[in-house]
């Protein structure tokens, strides 16, 4: 420090040090000398400055962040109320629909269109094949359906050509989401070809809310 020899101190007694310091925050104001005494590296530069100046670079670091972070916050509430927005519009559509094919088809439109998804199936699945641990059928319900919220993400290319089949190029990102009336178990499946469009930080509340409209509609179409 300013031409004087460093003291050598053992990482115990720093982490003792750092830690008084924390707890006495006031401690430089009864002893302004010291400062004056006090290097702070500047590590990108390589040279030295002030505490204060420290302290700034180090707020504004943080302001940045903190604004990044709500920023973040931000656009996931806006997606989400548009998300919202969307459900009621596609419950409105599905309340009107008479057959199960119009019920389907009227499903994946507003999917489509609503949803910005570039692929949608409603995937029966049979049941029976369920129990078969190595049927296909059973190692996708294994693999995205062990938690009681719809999957968001990229699927593994075996499940996605089971869902999708010649479309599978469409669904480079998916949300999966089950589907349980009567007697029957089908997947809804919703893809894209953006791999970041369906991510694991999609609301998946929202998703399952999707899942329990389309499920209970559904059951009236039968």
């Amino acid at each position: 420090m300013n031409g004087k020899h460093f003291s050598p101190i053992n990482n115990q007694d720093a982490d003792k040090v750092a830690s008084w310091l924390a707890e006495n925050p006031r401690f430089f104001l009864h002893y302004p000398d010291l400062l004056r005494e006090l290097d702070i590296p500047h590590v990108e530069a390589g040279t030295a400055s002030s505490l204060i100046e420290y302290q700034v670079r180090l707020l504004r670091k943080q302001n940045t962040e903190l604004q990044s972070d709500i920023g973040d916050l931000v656009h996931v509430v806006r997606e989400n109320e548009q998300i919202h927005n969307h459900l009621h519009h596609l419950t409105i559509e599905l309340m009107q629909t008479k057959q199960q094919t119009e019920f389907e088809a009227v499903l994946k439109e507003i999917l489509l269109k609503d949803f910005a998804a570039d692929v949608v199936n409603l995937k029966k699945i049979n049941t029976r094949k369920l129990k078969n641990k190595k049927s296909i059928e059973s190692r996708l319900f294994n693999q995205y359906f062990q938690e009681e919220h719809p999957f968001c993400g990229i699927l593994a290319p075996e499940f996605a050509t089971f869902l999708f089949t010649n479309k599978v190029k469409k669904a480079q990102s998916a949300v999966l989401i089950q589907l349980n009336y009567s007697a029957h178990t089908s997947v809804l499946a919703i893809g894209s070809q953006d791999e970041n469009h369906f991510d694991d930080q999609k609301a998946t509340d929202l998703l399952q809310h999707l899942g329990e409209v389309v499920e209970q509609l559904f059951k009236t179409k039968n």
